[in-house]
């Protein structure tokens, strides 16, 4: 395969390491709106990691997929493997954010840590 032909054929996937510096995306409000346009554009995929703004952008981020209502998240990756993290605290993060009911995490559909 060629290398433009890669480029045509790969999802870009944007990074949210940066959020924090676009103060016009830091509003869940405007956020939601950027999100919308990417989806509409036919990207799904933003990259996160909870040193990211020290939690802030996820936070953010949180928020503005909470004013666009969204009812799935179909993966949510742990990227690496990570000797600080506390496996039950994310579980329970996880659930709280299901409406803190373990049976509604079908809104969660795949847990994966790939290295």
């Amino acid at each position: 395969m060629s290398y433009s032909r890669f480029l045509e054929e790969t999802p870009l996937i944007p990074g949210m390491m940066r959020l924090l510096d676009h103060a016009e995306l830091c509003k869940p409000a405007r956020l939601a709106a950027w999100i919308q346009k990417r989806l509409d554009e036919g990207l799904n995929t933003f990259d996160h990691a909870d040193i990211y703004g020290d939690g802030e952008c996820e936070r953010v981020f949180g928020e503005a997929l909470s004013r666009l209502r969204v009812g799935q998240i179909h993966t949510f990756l742990i990227h690496r493997p990570d000797p600080l993290l506390d496996a039950e605290s994310l579980a329970t993060t996880l659930v709280r954010s299901a409406g803190g009911n373990a049976a509604n995490c079908g809104a969660l559909k795949g847990i994966a840590n790939l290295t």
